[in-house]
């Protein structure tokens, strides 16, 4: 996805090209903001059922972003537009690491019953089934059609629901987005885990009483943990 970022950058004439390795490292700076700014929300109670990220939050995220990238301010605006459009729908995200795939196959092997909770625009489903990942998942939450997003408790509710009535406590939840994914999940009572693969993820950046989280530098690690 990064990668393809840059090139449409340079194609649209922006005068803007960035390699991955510096969206990375811009995005996870541009995280600590996030962060803080749905934490604020949630403390203050004020997490609305669906739209905050995207029309609020993401926004400004994606700026920061891309002027920590190298971006000229003044075309900011119109570039953040452009991620948005591109970084919104499933499908943006099209490489699948080897070991994704090794750690699905051995969940799925020891029992482990496997869903996904994903803020998407409907094309989840469809994009999974393209990549070969959606047979590996019992349960595909899509906040498009449940009508919620995360970090509202009420989707991570309904995950739980369908897989059976499952108790919080006994569900572990992974996801790469501090404030949207581990506040969520640990919101209702789910374990939960911070897949951070560039290994900079700071605690410290976050406010008191926000709670604890362990990170993940690969999804393989899970075998080792659960095991």
């Amino acid at each position: 996805r990064r990668r393809s970022l840059g090139r449409l950058f340079e194609r649209d004439g922006a005068g803007f090209v960035v390699d991955e390795m510096t969206l990375r490292r811009s995005e996870r700076l541009a995280r600590r903001d996030l962060d803080r700014v749905i934490l604020e929300r949630w403390h203050g109670g004020a997490v609305p059922r669906t739209g905050s990220v995207e029309t609020s939050v993401w926004r400004n995220f994606w700026r920061q972003v891309l002027e920590l990238s190298g971006a000229n301010p003044y075309d900011a605006d119109s570039l953040t537009t452009v991620v948005l459009g591109v970084t919104r729908p499933a499908s943006s995200w099209n490489q699948v690491d080897a070991a994704t795939l090794r750690t699905l196959e051995w969940l799925t092997g020891h029992g482990y019953r496997l869903g996904i909770i994903s803020n998407s625009n409907g094309s989840l489903l469809a994009h999974l089934a393209t990549a070969g990942l959606a047979k590996h998942f019992e349960i595909i939450l899509d906040s498009a059609e449940v009508g919620v997003e995360k970090p509202h408790p009420e989707i991570f509710r309904e995950a739980l629901i369908r897989a059976g009535g499952v108790e919080a406590a006994r569900a572990l939840y992974v996801g790469d987005v501090y404030a949207i994914d581990v506040l969520g999940a640990a919101g209702v009572g789910m374990h939960a885990l911070l897949f951070d693969p560039l290994g900079q993820w700071d605690a410290v950046s976050l406010p008191a009483g926000a709670p604890p989280c362990r990170t993940l530098r690969s999804l393989s690690e899970l075998t080792t943990i659960l095991s």
